[in-house]
């Protein structure tokens, strides 16, 4: 990474202002809809060897409406994003784009999906592992750094509730206030 930006700075000092370089990271390829829902879909794609990549930014729009909405995200490597709050039995037209160190790609090319009815949605109560509801859920995944210190303050936090209302009590009973 080092070598790409001194090249870039580089090359941006050797060139004239105003001209234009191909910085831009390539297009996502293969974007494809996964585990379809009536409420929500996994968006996936791929991108082409060579670039950094530093995040995604999704554009999704009902096709029939002008409502649309835009999901950026970066300091990511992950290629895929679930679509949440969708309308069931809906048509959806979903882009792509690649953010890399020196701006977006080019929109990948137009998908087209259309939610579930909520009939047909599995319920989600189930522990099977073969369950449908479930697929795609990372059973083995291990909590990260930031997760695990939420946890531990929410239950310091609870436990040390406890403690200290006795502690206030106790204070209270034993040095009453003056009268």
């Amino acid at each position: 990474m080092v070598r790409h930006t001194a090249w870039y700075l580089y090359k941006r000092s050797v060139t004239p202002p105003g001209t234009y370089t191909n910085d831009r990271p390539p297009a996502p390829v293969n974007v494809s809809v996964m585990h379809l829902r009536a409420d929500s879909a996994t968006v996936s794609w791929e991108i082409p060897e060579g670039d950094v990549i530093i995040g995604f930014s999704i554009s999704q729009q009902r096709q029939e409406g002008h409502t649309q909405r835009f999901i950026r995200e970066v300091n990511t490597t992950s290629r895929t994003c679930v679509l949440w709050d969708l309308d069931q039995e809906t048509d959806y037209i979903i882009q792509v784009q690649s953010i890399g160190l020196y701006g977006e790609s080019q929109a990948s090319k137009r998908v087209h999906f259309r939610t579930l009815k909520k009939s047909d949605r599995f319920p989600s109560n189930s522990s099977n592992q073969d369950d449908p509801a479930v697929e795609g859920v990372d059973k083995s995944r291990q909590l990260q750094t930031g997760e695990m210190i939420i946890i531990v303050v929410v239950l310091l936090m609870w436990a040390g509730k406890d403690w200290f209302y006795r502690y206030i009590l106790a204070v209270q009973i034993f040095n009453p206030p003056p009268r």
